[in-house]
């Protein structure tokens, strides 16, 4: 080989790393019962019967369910009148915190997304200590 000519194995070694995290990507797969091959069938449970495919982290109802909470909550409304245009809404859902006030319109939105979260028996992103549901309606917006 000379100077001029490159190593053929050279353009290899670059992938290795890439091809190596892709072969212990597949192992940790594999052992966490996951089958890596396209279109693969679910593997049959004992009483012969198959189950259905885990969803997708990113699309798993729960994950939907918690990031349709998080939207409500960021596009909903704090604005107000009085006191009893204000309610609480529950933490522990998506980037909910441990709960807040919005207007009770915004509220209704969250409420729907909420019983479904829970009928799904999504589990909490966050464990909350109760706290007393008092809101206000001071300068046109509700506040805790």
């Amino acid at each position: 080989m000379t100077p001029e000519q490159p190593s053929t194995n050279a353009g290899h070694l670059r992938f290795a790393p890439v091809v190596r995290c892709v072969q212990l990507l597949s192992f940790a797969l594999s052992l966490a019962g996951c089958d890596t091959r396209a279109g693969s069938a679910p593997a049959p449970l004992p009483d012969g019967t198959t189950a259905a495919p885990t969803p997708d982290p990113i699309t798993h109802p729960c994950v939907v369910a918690a990031a349709q909470y998080s939207i409500a909550i960021e596009k909903g409304s704090d604005a107000c009148a009085s006191d009893a245009d204000c309610g609480c809404y529950q933490g522990g859902i998506g980037k909910s915190g441990c709960g807040g006030v919005l207007n009770k319109e915004s509220l209704s939105k969250l409420d729907v997304i909420a019983k479904s979260f829970h009928a799904m028996k999504c589990q909490p992103s966050v464990d909350c200590a109760a706290w007393a549901c008092q809101p206000r309606c001071e300068a046109g917006h509700c506040k805790r």
